[in-house]
């Protein structure tokens, strides 16, 4: 019989938690939020206008209105806006890097030309003065900093404590549990231009007196070396995880099997980055990092969704998406007996705007203030490609920021692309057959299988693995219905003995919509669709011996990409010269129907023992791009599946 790898760091049955809410349930529920935000307090996002701080911003994921540039000649907003429904939880996330800088060019008023940029809104000038910052291989702070930057150090420490001030004030800790809130950060190292940047999500109210920046630490081995030392002075339960986003844009530097030296990655720190890096963000405002085309492994059409892209297919380099990473961790976990790579998935939006959770196609109002506060603006050849971003999905007990924190540790945890879907994903040897037709599909789930995130162990003797995905269609709000799903798909990944990566695609529940399911020149779906779907499969090529990932995707049926919606608004027919700043409307350069998504986190299985066990300084086994990667598409019917 395998076996249920358990761990404080793989999502597994539920364990006892201490009670603080209402609403608690053992089995856990879904909570909808949105982890990567930016305030007036981030430099780039001061430039673009906004000017909505932390409590704001609170306010807003809470159902509130808030003001949007462009400001008018009072410095007043002149757009608004508001969520149709509350989120249930945020963190803001503002840059860490120049945080200071910023308090004191704008409140300080410092007459520099560096700070003059900032104040007069020009964010080109601003990374003109204060690039070197983010991107130099030895990043430091400008003159006005003082002696080894201390001004600019006490001037970010007295905005942190204003970003933790608001953090504890909307987070609710009475029985109520209305709303819960993450005391973060971003770190936006940005060595060379490329992003490898990662948001820190701290566990309580014990956090450092300063956050830590590039200027600080140029690695993620030097970020978690600098919190930890922090913490090691705060005491208590102060501590953080990490979470990567963007690795489209990354140059494929953001996830390597390398260690803070760039040598390859030892078996102690695949096991440091696995605790310190439970999640990764899978969609945001500046694309999707699943997967692309042509990139690695992938070849199916699904790969192609919200893609930007850093240059031609050739050129991209594999580890710039996630389920290439996935298939690098295999590679590392069948050398050295550890994974450094086992990333559950988040999505979010990363808005600029203090608006957190603004992420529907249909009420998309930019995300860079007044650099896309128009259609026009939105609708150029930079910001076209660009989403309105995705959310963060967490199963927890209740929301608290215990129960929400435990979940991202455990990777209990899936990503969408804007909407809100449920989406419960459980693997096992021994899960049962025909829990769709089951009440106690979620109990069975638990008791004898795991949950996304999760990891099975399997002996030579094990049945092959199955898998049950359930989800509900988002509810919609009134007088916006949800949209109906279409499908239901796993993605697998392995490695075989050879060292070689795979990947197939199985639909098991629903089906790619037809030809007719939307007219684009209107907007009007056919209705076609479910409430929900159920789906169970078992791996009809499984292998005992092989490492391998198994993620659920869900797909709705297809709507209007925000991009039509605001062409079609605008009165553009594409049978004639498109009007000035809307010429984007009729070339084809994005879609105008898209298919959103739920992403789950993966469940992992690995044979045990280990085969071999392997040299733990070996790393990159696969050779991710080569010509022996295989992709296969299983269609619906070629295995046992039901639902």
């Amino acid at each position: 019989m395998g076996l249920v790898l358990l761990g404080a760091s793989l999502a597994s049955a539920p364990a006892a938690l201490a009670q603080t809410c209402s609403d608690f349930a053992a089995t856990r529920q879904p909570y909808f939020g949105d982890v990567h935000v930016h305030t007036v307090l981030s430099f780039d996002a001061y430039t673009f206008e906004t000017r909505n701080g932390p409590r704001d911003a609170y306010r807003f994921a809470k159902g509130e209105t808030v003001g949007l540039p462009p400001l008018d000649a009072l410095g007043q907003p002149t757009r608004s806006h508001t969520l149709r429904v509350p989120l249930d939880f945020a963190a803001v996330t503002d840059h860490s890097e120049l945080l200071g800088e910023t308090r004191l060019c704008t409140v300080g008023n410092l007459q520099t030309p560096a700070c003059a940029a900032i104040r007069e809104g020009s964010f080109a000038q601003a990374a003109f003065y204060f690039g070197g910052q983010l991107t130099d291989e030895n990043p430091t702070r400008r003159a006005f900093c003082g002696t080894d930057g201390q001004l600019c150090v006490a001037a970010a420490s007295s905005v942190w404590s204003e970003i933790q001030a608001a953090a504890e004030e909307f987070d609710d800790d009475t029985a109520a549990c209305e709303f819960s809130t993450f005391i973060g950060y971003e770190w936006t190292a940005s060595p060379g231009g490329d992003t490898t940047h990662r948001n820190v999500l701290f566990r309580s109210a014990n956090v450092p007196s300063v956050p830590t920046s590039y200027v600080e630490a140029q690695n993620p081995f030097a970020l978690w070396d600098a919190i930890d030392a922090q913490c090691a002075g705060v005491g208590g339960d102060c501590g953080a995880v990490t979470i990567p986003h963007n690795s489209n844009l990354s140059a494929g530097r953001t996830l390597t099997p390398t260690g803070p030296t760039g040598a390859p990655i030892t078996l102690a720190e695949s096991l440091r980055r696995q605790s310190r890096e439970p999640l990764v963000e899978l969609t945001q405002h500046k694309g999707d990092s699943e997967c692309r085309p042509g990139v690695g492994t992938a070849t199916e059409a699904g790969c192609g969704f919200e893609k930007i892209a850093s240059g031609p297919t050739a050129a991209d380099p594999p580890l710039n998406y996630v389920r290439n990473v996935l298939l690098e961790g295999l590679g590392v976990d069948r050398q050295s007996g550890a994974n450094p790579f086992a990333l559950g998935f988040i999505g979010s939006s990363d808005t600029h705007n203090g608006t957190p959770g603004a992420t529907l196609e249909d009420d998309f109002p930019g995300h860079t203030g007044s650099d896309d506060a128009s259609p026009t603006a939105r609708l150029t050849d930079t910001r076209i490609p660009m989403s309105p971003g995705g959310l963060m999905v967490l199963w927890a007990e209740e929301n608290s920021r215990a129960a929400l924190f435990s979940a991202i540790e455990r990777r209990e945890s899936y990503a969408t692309s804007g909407t809100r879907p449920t989406l419960r994903f459980f693997g096992g040897f021994d899960l049962p057959a025909g829990l769709c037709s089951r009440a106690d599909l979620v109990d069975q789930g638990y008791a004898t299988g795991v949950p996304m995130g999760g990891a099975l162990a399997a002996d030579p003797a094990d049945p092959a693995p199955r898998f049950v995905v359930s989800a509900m269609k988002d509810p919609g709000s009134p007088g916006f219905p949800g949209t109906p799903l279409a499908e239901i798909e796993i993605v697998k990944g392995w490695v075989d003995e050879a060292g070689v990566a795979h990947e197939a695609i199985s639909t098991i529940a629903g089906g790619p919509p037809g030809p007719n399911a939307l007219d684009t020149q209107t907007c009007t779906p056919d209705g076609s669709g479910a409430a929900t779907l159920c789906g169970e499969w078992q791996d009809p090529d499984f292998e005992p011996d092989e490492h391998a990932f198994y993620y659920a995707r869900l797909k709705e049926s297809p709507t209007c990409r925000w991009s039509a919606l605001e062409c079609r608004a605008a009165g553009v027919d594409c049978t004639t010269p498109a009007p000035p700043g809307f010429g984007n409307c009729c070339n084809g350069s994005v879609p105008d129907a898209i298919q959103e998504r739920a992403t789950s986190s993966p469940i992992w299985v690995k044979p045990v023992p280990e085969p071999g066990g392997g040299d733990a300084l070996i790393a990159g086994a696969m050779g991710l791009g080569a010509a022996a990667h295989r992709v296969r598409r299983i269609r619906p019917g070629s295995g046992p599946r039901q639902g």
